[in-house]
């Protein structure tokens, strides 16, 4: 288990230090709409955990058979919950139909970066209409600001630590209860004001993650 992922994805830099992930530092921000969800559920007498472990490993699925789509190799999803097939085969009809609007060339997709100070695996990198585009896949009802921070992180990653360039990047949500895909492109120039301010939450990550450190000696309750 890493110091930052609790099981999942762990990212080291080339001095061989762990380092958090782009989604990881993004967990500093606090996401009205969470609690606001939460609420909901509990009058329709539904458990939050059991709809977020619904939720998640429905979007895990639908991301790893766009994977295997990419990779052109065979995936056969694990069913956990009813309808969950429905809802992958959703909005998996929904990228098909995002697909057919657009020339993509793929360049690289699953592809893990890893900076000095934190590191992120994108979905998607390559050509779509003759630019390059970082793209992000997404199983949420609708857009938010986090995606475009986390986009303009793995921008800098990808320009710093590689050879690839970034004209734009894309969030494609393909939520099964949306009637159709949605899709939205920001430029190169309109990334960057979103750069600024992830790089602030990455400095800010590093002093609250040294107090819990404290904390955690002290056995009082931490903040992440």
């Amino acid at each position: 288990m890493g110091l930052y992922t609790d099981g999942h994805e762990e990212y080291y830099n080339s001095k061989g230090i762990e380092v958090p992930s782009v989604t990881t530092i993004l967990k500093l921000l606090n996401k009205p709409a969470i609690p606001r969800w939460a609420n909901s559920l509990g009058f329709k007498h539904l458990s939050y955990d059991k709809t977020l472990e619904e939720s998640a490993h429905y979007g895990t699925n639908v991301h790893n058979a766009l994977d295997a789509y990419f990779k052109n190799v065979k995936y056969i999803p694990e069913l956990k919950y009813s309808d969950e097939e429905l809802k992958i085969r959703t909005s998996l009809y929904h990228f098909f139909s995002w697909k057919n609007e657009h020339n993509l060339n793929t360049i690289l997709n699953e592809k893990k970066l890893i900076g000095e100070e934190y590191g992120g695996t994108l979905d998607w990198y390559g050509e779509i209409d003759g630019k390059l585009t970082i793209l992000d896949f997404k199983t949420s009802k609708d857009f938010n600001a986090s995606m475009f921070l986390q986009l303009s992180a793995y921008t800098h990653l990808i320009e710093e630590y590689s050879r690839y360039k970034v004209e734009q990047v894309a969030i494609l949500i393909l939520n099964y209860k949306n009637p159709k895909f949605k899709f939205k492109i920001l430029s190169k120039e309109e990334i960057e004001p979103y750069f600024g301010v992830f790089n602030d939450l990455q400095k800010l990550f590093g002093k609250v993650y040294s107090l819990d450190k404290i904390n955690k000696e002290k056995k009082i309750n931490t903040i992440l």
